[in-house]
């Protein structure tokens, strides 16, 4: 069965906090361990979304980790770094297979259904569900809750210090007028954007951009007409993807009515790879300043 556009559009923009699977399974065995907490914080820890995967890697080493959800290899920072390269993966959020590998903390986002967090917790587990944030001090609160969580909590002020200082300098760096950036993405037939309150409004946000989504009226991820693209002019596309050739860099130009817009004809295409385009952590840093460094090279 084919999957609608938006659907596929918001997996991918959301796949830094998105869990996937979220099924029930059968019931749970009594053999199942949960490993015992030290009093040193958790050592078998399992994010189960890209999101969660982030703040742990900034906050314990990888042999506290028992597993990792598939999808960091494209929406995480951990990507395919060798030091995680031995940390078991899971496709799927399924009880009894995460209580196969004897966690003593499980990290889950708002994306979880209800029964597979009641699930895991009835087994007398730890779950944490972290919120992808809509504002810096979202980022922060986040990362603190994940530092108390992991037992990481004496660390996270030398942690969040060094965030706040690059927030700062992307501070001294915003101009006036401000960029007007579009986010934009077109995977076959329509075309998609995220408004405001989505986590690269954020980025945007950050990086001292408008985002011309959001004064367009729109709310988070969905779609936008080209009328809607038409109807004023902005001065940058941002999009996710693996360099400048990508499904909507392409789109655009073979756009008889977008192919004509300032940025397309200037080819001011800003391109953030898949993991930053869609973070839900820390990495919206990363973002934004990614996205000022391409804003410098025009």
């Amino acid at each position: 069965m084919r999957i609608p556009l938006l659907i596929l559009f918001l997996l991918n923009v959301a796949a830094a906090v998105l869990v996937l699977g979220g099924r029930d399974g059968p019931a749970i065995s009594e053999s199942s361990a949960v490993a015992p907490r030290s009093a040193a914080g958790p050592a078998r820890i399992i994010p189960c979304s890209a999101a969660a995967a982030d703040w742990v890697a900034l906050l314990v080493p990888p042999e506290r980790v028992a597993a990792l959800p598939e999808q960091v290899a494209r929406y995480s920072i951990i990507g395919d770094a060798e030091a995680w390269s031995d940390t078991p993966r899971f496709a799927a959020v399924e009880t009894e297979s995460l209580l196969a590998r004897s966690p003593d903390l499980v990290l889950v986002s708002r994306f979880t259904t209800p029964a597979t967090v009641d699930r895991i917790r009835e087994a007398g587990l730890e779950v944490v569900v972290v919120v992808e944030p809509g504002s810096w001090e979202g980022i922060l609160e986040a990362g603190e809750l994940v530092a108390e969580a992991t037992g990481a909590l004496d660390a996270w002020p030398e942690v969040a210090a060094s965030l706040e200082a690059r927030r700062e300098a992307l501070v001294a760096l915003h101009s006036d007028p401000a960029p007007r950036v579009l986010p934009y993405g077109n995977y076959g037939t329509e075309n998609f954007t995220s408004g405001a309150g989505a986590t690269i409004d954020l980025a945007l946000r950050l990086a001292g951009c408008v985002n011309h989504a959001a004064t367009l009226g729109i709310e988070g991820p969905g779609s936008i007409s080209v009328e809607q693209i038409l109807a004023e002019p902005f001065d940058w596309f941002l999009m996710g993807g693996d360099g400048s050739d990508n499904p909507s860099t392409r789109a655009v130009r073979a756009n008889e009515r977008l192919a004509g817009l300032a940025p397309v004809r200037g080819e001011r295409f800003i391109v953030l790879p898949p993991d930053l385009y869609s973070s839900g952590s820390h990495t919206i840093l990363d973002a934004a300043e990614a996205i000022v460094a391409s804003l410098a090279r025009d």
